[in-house]
């Protein structure tokens, strides 16, 4: 049998290093106390995350969302911590962020007609 060499970039390596805490993490003793997870809401992973929340919610079951509740549209939460080492291992988390949309504002029709007059930019005469 001959020793092959096998050459990892530093995202394997980070990868799987991120692996092996999991699993540990998984496998802890049951004395030792699991620390506070910090379940949060789809926009606060979103900016934590530099996404959109239609980014979020369109990557829930990847995120790892908890739902609360029953019925046809229970609220979500993430656990903050569990979606950044997702993010940190870019399983999900896009190359580069969406703009985040602003919700419910929509722009006001302008009327627009020609009776309007501008005010005079300094050193020109109105029109």
């Amino acid at each position: 049998m001959s020793a092959a060499t096998v050459r990892l970039s530093p995202a394997d390596v980070r990868a799987i290093a991120l692996e092996i805490v999991e699993l540990l993490e998984e496998r802890s003793l049951p004395t030792r106390a699991k620390p506070h997870r910090r379940l949060v809401d789809a926009a606060t992973v979103a900016a934590e995350l530099g996404v959109t929340r239609e980014w979020v919610y369109e990557h829930k079951d990847s995120l790892g969302a908890e739902k609360l509740g029953e019925g046809k549209r229970p609220r979500l939460r993430f656990d903050l911590d569990r979606a950044r080492q997702i993010s940190l291992r870019n399983e999900v988390a896009p190359k580069a962020a969406a703009p985040t949309a602003v919700a419910g504002r929509r722009r006001s029709s302008l009327r627009r007609d020609n009776s309007t007059t501008l005010l005079p930019i300094q050193g020109e005469a109105p029109h």
